[in-house]
C-alpha cells in the first residue's frame, strides 16, 4: 500500500481539486479515497478493469460526496401566498436522475458516459484519461447509451 500512496497521492490531489474548491480540501479527498482504497482492496479485480480506473472512480465520488456536503444548503422560503417551502440550491433537478441512472450501469460504461456528458471530456481525451484504445470508448458509449436507454424506456 505505501508504494500506491507514494506513487497516487499526488495524482488523487490533481483530481480530486477538478471537484473541490481549493488545495486543502482536495488533500483531504486524496487522503480519504486511499483510505477508502486500503479499505476496499479486496474489491479489486485486476481481469475486469485497470487499477488506475478503479482508483480514479473512488477519488471522483469521493470528491463529489465532500462537494455536495460542503455546497448543501437547505433554505426555507416562502412564496407569494406565504406559504413556506424549502429550496435547495445543491441540487440540479436537469441532472439528478440521470447521475442515479447512470449508477445503474456497469461501471465501464459509467465511466465513459460520466467523463463524456457531465465532465464535458471528447472521446480522444477520454481514450487518453483512461488509457484505453478510442474504438473501445466509442464502443462503451454506444452499449452504455443502449442501457440508458432501456433505463428510461
Amino acid at each position: 500500500m505505501n508504494h500506491i500512496y507514494k506513487g497516487y497521492f499526488d495524482t488523487a490531489i490533481g483530481i480530486a481539486s477538478r471537484y473541490v474548491r481549493d488545495h486543502d480540501t482536495a488533500k483531504d479527498v486524496a487522503q480519504e479515497s486511499m483510505i477508502k482504497i486500503w479499505q476496499k482492496q479486496h474489491y479489486f479485480k485486476p481481469n475486469k478493469y485497470k487499477f488506475f480506473t478503479w482508483f480514479n472512480m473512488i477519488v471522483i465520488n469521493t470528491a463529489i460526496d465532500r462537494y455536495r456536503k460542503d455546497t448543501a444548503r437547505i433554505m426555507l422560503r416562502s412564496d407569494e401566498a406565504g406559504l413556506n417551502f424549502f429550496e435547495c440550491d445543491c441540487i440540479n433537478v436537469d441532472t439528478i436522475d440521470m447521475l442515479s441512472n447512470l449508477n445503474k450501469l456497469k461501471p465501464k460504461y459509467t465511466e465513459v458516459l460520466s467523463l463524456s456528458f457531465i465532465h464535458g471530456h471528447t472521446q480522444v481525451k477520454i481514450s487518453e484519461l483512461l488509457e484505453i484504445p478510442l474504438g473501445t470508448v466509442k464502443s462503451r458509449m454506444k452499449a452504455g447509451m443502449r442501457e440508458l436507454r432501456k433505463i428510461y424506456l
